[in-house]
């Protein structure tokens, strides 16, 4: 499906609209790292922001901004 550690800049074409819940995080924390999980089909649910890299689960993607 897609790479576990992912470059914004690389996939923002092909992210910007399958990544859900995104705009209900909060947001100006200066984070850089979005944890995403696996949604249905081919969706990813943003699950929360990190100021550094954290230690993924088999099922999250980590998107560096």
């Amino acid at each position: 499906m897609y790479p576990q550690v992912m470059k914004y800049q690389e996939w923002k074409h092909q992210l910007s609209s399958k990544i859900k819940n995104i705009e209900n995080l909060p947001g100006g924390l200066k984070c850089n790292y979005l944890i995403l999980i696996a949604g249905q089909k081919d969706e990813l649910i943003a699950k929360q922001w990190k100021r550094v890299k954290p230690q993924l689960e088999s099922n999250e993607y980590l998107l560096v901004w």
